[in-house]
């Protein structure tokens, strides 16, 4: 992991934004986040791209894609342009060169639990980012969110650690082709556009002032790219089922949609086939970070309760449900 100091050179190397006085980790996990601070008192975040098993950076895509957002007033964090023109650069570390990318500090707090008016402006900003992503026109994505990005690769990921067991093995080996059979008889039926790819209700910022009152700007956009808005939707309702407390925060995200975007009873039924699908990524984004991590992240008791989450969402939801 890059050292502090390091990291400040890099970015004063790189971009034009004054001294750089502070800098201080945000954040390790599937990239490293730092908090700069300059000498006249300004404040942007640094994102160091880790290895994903994706492969090629998508930075064109989204960093594009989000300096065109604030230019239609989305409310995000823009990227910043490093000396050379571009949206990001190229650092060079230990361990070779990284994708890096320098953005606007976002002002705000992080959504508070339970909150129905934060879930409500997080509904409308994504509704907004889906309305101004119809005119994107922009570097391509590198990836698309379809189901080899979504389940089939991440499946890949899961079937190929060593330490999974016969019962997890099977299980996901069988899961995934039903969801797939799902999704190919709706499919032609539900609108695609520009994602956030993250919507999970803690990559924003909500601030109480302005116009609008309470909104939500929003940030890391790396998973992004163009894909079924239901699925984009469907984040959110999954990070909400995982802790069925907070499922009362739906509806007013839907509602917060819908103020700014009509949404198709398809794409809104489609968001509970697409909570699996959601789930089934994240499991084989950790297995294709076992090396970085560790296997400790994978632990059979861990699984057992991601297979049971599985297993009862698809009786509950999907096994009486048609698309």
């Amino acid at each position: 992991m890059p050292a502090a100091d390091d990291v400040a050179r890099l970015v004063n190397d790189a971009y034009d934004i004054g001294e750089v006085t502070a800098c201080n980790l945000l954040n390790r996990g599937f990239n490293d986040t730092y908090e700069l601070g300059t000498e006249a008192g300004r404040r942007f975040v640094l994102r160091i791209a880790n290895r994903r098993t994706r492969n090629e950076a998508n930075l064109d895509y989204e960093t594009a894609f989000l300096a065109y957002l604030d230019e239609c007033k989305v409310p995000v964090a823009a990227p910043v342009t490093a000396r050379d023109g571009r949206h990001w650069c190229l650092g060079s570390f230990a361990e070779g060169p990284r994708p890096v990318a320098l953005f606007h500090f976002l002002p705000g707090r992080t959504a508070r639990h339970g909150s129905a008016p934060d879930a409500y402006a997080q509904g409308r900003t994504l509704a907004e980012v889906h309305r101004a992503g119809q005119s994107y026109a922009g570097p391509a994505s590198r990836f698309q969110l379809d189901f080899q990005h979504l389940a089939a690769r991440p499946l890949a990921a899961l079937l190929a650690l060593r330490t999974l067991e016969t019962a997890h093995r099977d299980f996901f080996a069988a899961l995934v082709p039903r969801l797939g059979e799902r999704l190919d008889a709706a499919k032609g039926t539900l609108a695609w556009g520009h994602c956030h790819g993250d919507c999970h209700g803690f990559n924003a910022r909500i601030t109480e002032s302005g116009s609008l009152g309470r909104a939500a700007a929003f940030f890391d956009f790396d998973d992004g790219g163009p894909g079924w808005l239901g699925y984009d939707l469907a984040v959110y309702l999954w990070n909400k089922a995982l802790n069925p407390a907070t499922l009362n925060l739906w509806p007013p995200f839907l509602e917060g949609y819908r103020s700014v975007l009509p949404l198709a009873s398809n794409d809104l039924d489609a968001t509970l086939l697409f909570v699996p699908i959601r789930h089934i990524w994240l499991l084989g984004e950790y297995a294709a970070h076992a090396s970085i991590w560790g296997l400790d992240h994978l632990s059979t008791a861990w699984l057992d309760r991601q297979v049971a989450f599985l297993r009862n969402w698809e009786e509950q939801h999907l096994l009486t449900r048609l698309f």
